[in-house]
């Protein structure tokens, strides 16, 4: 992605962990990269499911912004916290650049009723983080699953696992219809794979079911 960067190249957004595939950025990768991106460009990096990565070298997104002036991070409390219908997030960055952010920022982007339940969920971090270690325990379970049947699955960071189908938009397509079926709602990218959000035990389970069918 630094070798695609060009003269007319303005923002680079970092997605960790990646959505739809699942493996997370480390430290180290995220800081190889800055370390090639002109000072003129502007790095978003995207931590929508910060709160799900459990890698050895996790990335330190308020210190990253600190240490470099070009990079914006932008968190969300759709995901960990519950909150998606309420549409409510934040980003971090440096004076300069949450200045240009107000400015073509809606008014009143966040309601009154979001404001107030951001801040209540934050009052709940305990309760918070008991629900994603829950969440965490199962995803490690359904990928440990998965591979046990034999699919190529991905490093999964996130509050989802990606099962690859590269090339065969028939059966990514043929995949969620079982899964629906099944009583699962799964996400299709016809061509390249089908992405599985982690839920409740019997979902996992079911989940399983309908991958070992399409291993035989």
């Amino acid at each position: 992605m630094a070798a695609a960067i060009g003269e007319r190249t303005r923002v680079v957004v970092v997605c960790t962990p990646n959505n739809p595939t699942g493996p997370a950025v480390t430290q180290a990768e995220l800081d190889a990269f800055l370390a090639r991106v002109p000072s003129r460009v502007l790095v978003v990096v995207d931590e929508a499911y910060v709160e799900f990565v459990r890698s050895a070298d996790p990335i330190d997104g308020v210190a990253t912004v600190r240490a470099h002036a070009n990079v914006v991070l932008t968190r969300t409390f759709s995901k960990a916290y519950g909150l998606a219908g309420l549409r409510v997030g934040y980003a971090v960055a440096h004076p300069e650049v949450a200045a240009a952010l107000r400015v073509v920022s809606l008014p009143f982007g966040v309601s009154a009723v979001a404001q107030a339940a951001a801040v209540a969920s934050l009052a709940e971090q305990d309760a918070m983080v008991a629900r994603v270690d829950e969440l965490v325990a199962r995803r490690e379970q359904l990928l440990a699953g998965l591979r046990e049947q034999g699919w190529p699955v991905p490093d999964a960071q996130g509050n989802f696992v990606w099962l690859p189908f590269p090339g065969d938009p028939g059966a990514t397509v043929a995949f969620a219809a079982a899964a629906d079926e099944a009583g699962v709602v799964v996400r299709p990218f016809p061509g390249d794979g089908v992405r599985i959000s982690v839920g409740e035990a019997e979902a996992c389970e079911r989940v399983l079911t309908v991958a070992a069918a399409f291993r035989r």
